[in-house]
């Protein structure tokens, strides 16, 4: 009894150490420090909400559609999932091996050896007095089962695991990554191709005006009334925004074609199915005056750099485990007999348990380096924390300065345009009562065209500015 309760006690303290032990150092995810004038505060309880489709605040049906074609068909996505799918595949691998392989073997063999060879043998067998029966042909059957397990005492294989769990993570995030490039991506192409075709309509309306304009210069070139330079003044202006448009329309053709790729069209699709492209600019979106840091913390390279440096801390462990011998416990269970009808019986039963321990004795450096290299595989991946934490509040307040000022400049240039629209229409009554010329209207009308062209570039420098703080959020915004 006294034995057993001793054998019992000694299993508890092995399973204790089997389980306690482990070489992969503690690890503190550092702290990122907010201003006291920062935009973003603590989360309270975790109480807020995230908005991951951000893009569908714009209302605009098509874009919905379109983000939905690239996030089903578009191949850096795809391939983003594929090497998900194999650091999954590599995390299942090391988690069965912390588990017992199981394996067997069934063999049936037949076998004759030459009738003078027999003869030797039994005579062999006489001579000493010991008669030798041999069945020949001889005949044997055989099944064996086998186990082999290692024993984890040093956590090797447990740290294995935890590090391939950590990447799986870190390569989720990465898809994630991929994911907000390209539903920015789309968006913002989107939005610059309905800004492109306003801009061409207007663009259009100011080369009808410059060339109203160029025709009465000559007029009035004819008549004497002006010299040579207004006409080429004027004719310059005229081709210049002709040039402008055909830019505009390039531009157009070039991000219809990204655009296309983006969602995954076919070259049949790309070159012979125009992609249509309708609907206007939205207007200005809101954004909460505060924002939890942890939204922030949420982004997906964020996520994937803590990740992988949890897998490089658990590599330091499993390059520490080297260094003390690895045990395998292996056994077999298996039937051997001659007759088939015999293989089952218990008289042909055999079983091997065994184990075994290997070790290093010199292995001149070998572990202290690949020791060596993983602390600095994890120095690598902290600093890499630090800077992509860093990188993400830059791109937040970059993204919000940019919204600032572009407001800033948007309401300037509205009231700017307000005072010419108002100057153009007392010139139009002038004009009317035959006050004044017809080319002091084109000039203004031109001057109006012109500050529309500009007032539409700086909307969709905003909703460029909103989706690059969508994307600096993580993909998401707080509702």
């Amino acid at each position: 009894m006294k034995n057993k309760v001793s054998k019992v006690c000694l299993m508890c303290l092995l399973g204790i150490f089997v389980v306690s032990c482990n070489f992969a150092p503690k690890l503190e995810v550092p702290k990122v420090k907010l201003p006291s004038n920062s935009s973003f505060v603590p989360a309270t309880n975790g109480t807020f909400k995230i908005n991951w489709g951000w893009w569908k605040e714009f209302k605009n049906p098509q874009l919905n559609k379109l983000i939905e074609l690239a996030l089903r068909n578009n191949e850096d996505l795809l391939i983003a999932t594929a090497r998900l799918e194999q650091v999954m595949a590599l995390a299942g691998l090391k988690k069965a091996q912390l588990f017992p392989l199981l394996g067997y073997k069934a063999q049936g063999s037949r076998t004759k050896i030459p009738e003078s060879i027999e003869n030797n043998i039994e005579n062999f067998g006489m001579a000493l007095r010991m008669p030798v029966d041999i069945e020949n042909p001889n005949t044997s059957y055989n099944i064996l089962t086998s186990v082999s397990y290692e024993l984890d005492f040093w956590g090797k294989l447990r740290n294995a695991r935890k590090s391939a769990l950590a990447k799986v993570l870190a390569v989720k995030a990465m898809q994630d990554t991929v994911k907000i490039s390209l539903v920015t991506n789309v968006a913002t192409i989107y939005f610059n191709l309905l800004s492109l075709q306003t801009q061409i309509e207007k663009a259009k309306e100011l080369k009808d005006r410059l060339e109203e304009i160029y025709k009465y210069r000559k007029q009035q070139f004819e008549y004497g009334m002006i010299n040579k330079i207004a006409v080429h003044q004027a004719k310059a202006q005229y081709e210049e925004v002709k040039s402008l448009i055909e830019d505009l329309k390039k531009a157009e053709s070039d991000l219809k074609i990204t655009l296309a790729f983006l969602i995954g069209q076919s070259p049949k699709e790309l070159f012979e199915k125009e992609l249509v492209v309708k609907g206007a600019l939205p207007d200005k979106l809101q954004i909460p005056a505060m924002l939890p840091s942890e939204v922030l913390l949420k982004r997906p390279d964020i996520l994937m750099a803590e990740e992988e440096l949890k897998a490089a801390n658990f590599d330091i462990g499993v390059a520490k485990a080297q260094y003390f011998p690895s045990i395998k416990l292996t056994g077999y269970l298996g039937s051997l007999s001659s007759e088939f009808d015999e293989l089952m019986k218990s008289s042909s039963i055999f079983w091997s348990v065994g184990a075994g321990i290997t070790g290093p004795i010199f292995d001149f450096g070998r572990i202290k380096s690949q020791v060596e290299y993983s602390k600095a595989k994890k120095k690598e991946a902290l600093l890499n924390y630090v800077k992509t934490v860093k990188t993400a509040f830059k791109e937040v307040y970059s993204a919000l300065v940019a919204i600032s000022y572009t407001e800033k400049k948007l309401k300037i240039e509205k009231s700017k345009l307000q005072a010419i629209k108002e100057e153009l229409n007392l010139v139009k009554k002038q004009y009317e009562n035959g006050l004044t010329n017809r080319l002091n209207v084109l000039l203004l009308e031109s001057n109006y065209l012109k500050e529309e062209l500009k007032l539409i570039k700086l909307k969709a420098e905003l909703v460029n500015n909103y989706i690059f703080l969508y994307k600096a959020l993580g993909g998401g915004t707080v509702i």
